[in-house]
């Protein structure tokens, strides 16, 4: 039990840190900065939005620097957003979530990497209304990881045959095809019927990334999915700020992650 909290400890540890990392790259992509080298060439380091203060390493501590300031920057006084504690706190959940489900895995690692990228995509789609590029770029990368790993865990050879690891491939791609495709005729013949614009170029690459993540036999369960998702998550959305527009992207990726949780789960069920 000691040994099995500890590890417990580690990951929502290490998710708090990847939930930090979150914050920053959902700040500066959006305002053209960029998250790994400053304009000078130095290492971008964070810093305060409002007095643009470098900030220091007591200054990051995930969670701890939050709740001992009493919310406010050490430097300028000025309030920091209860957005930073509250993601470090979902990363860290979602990361014992992964070890849970994946344990000591590639497959872990490979979440672990794409967490801060899925959780940046949803909520720079609920600030700003767009789905960066180089955050479904990145995920397109992990994605192709993830795949790969599938492969070796679910082929039944003991050796690598180039056959079936090439058919695995393809199978992928034709996915992505697949939920990119069906997306892209659904938001047209809906901008048609309600003749205005129901859906983004981004969510249809989102879609796609996630047909790579998914594999083709989980299309129905992933739009059944996404789009309940989506009417739960558009009502919620027009009762705290009023809007009837909501991004849908964060609908998209909880179903990704649902899917890659409990993928065999979900498919077991939509059988019936």
């Amino acid at each position: 039990p000691l040994l099995a909290f500890c590890v417990y400890i580690f990951f929502f540890s290490l998710g708090a840190c990847l939930g930090s990392f979150t914050t920053a790259i959902a700040y500066r992509v959006p305002n053209g900065l960029s998250w790994i080298i400053h304009e000078t060439g130095a290492p971008q380091w964070s810093f305060c939005p409002v007095c643009k203060t470098r900030l220091k390493f007591f200054d990051l501590i995930p969670l701890l620097s939050w709740l001992i300031q009493g919310g406010r920057c050490r430097y300028c006084n000025a309030p920091i957003s209860v957005l930073y504690p509250v993601t470090e706190c979902l990363a860290g959940l979602i990361s014992c979530l992964i070890f849970i489900v994946f344990g000591f895995s590639y497959f872990s690692l490979i979440l672990l990497i794409s967490l801060p990228f899925f959780l940046a995509l949803i909520i720079v789609d609920l600030k700003h209304y767009i789905l960066p590029d180089q955050f479904l770029f990145i995920l397109s990368l992990t994605g192709l990881a993830y795949v790969m790993a599938l492969y070796f865990y679910t082929s039944p050879d003991s050796e690598f045959n180039a056959v079936a690891f090439g058919e695995h491939f393809i199978w992928a791609f034709v996915s992505v095809l697949f939920y990119a495709g069906f997306i892209f005729i659904i938001g047209k013949v809906s901008s048609v019927v309600l003749k205005r614009q129901s859906l983004g170029f981004g969510d249809v690459k989102l879609f796609g990334v996630c047909g790579l993540w998914l594999g083709i036999e989980f299309l129905p369960s992933f739009f059944i999915l996404s789009g309940l998702f989506g009417v739960v998550l558009g009502l919620i959305w027009k009762k705290i700020t009023g809007k009837a527009i909501f991004p849908f992207g964060p609908a998209i990726i909880i179903a990704l992650l649902s899917g890659v949780f409990f993928h065999d789960q979900i498919l077991q069920i939509s059988h019936f």
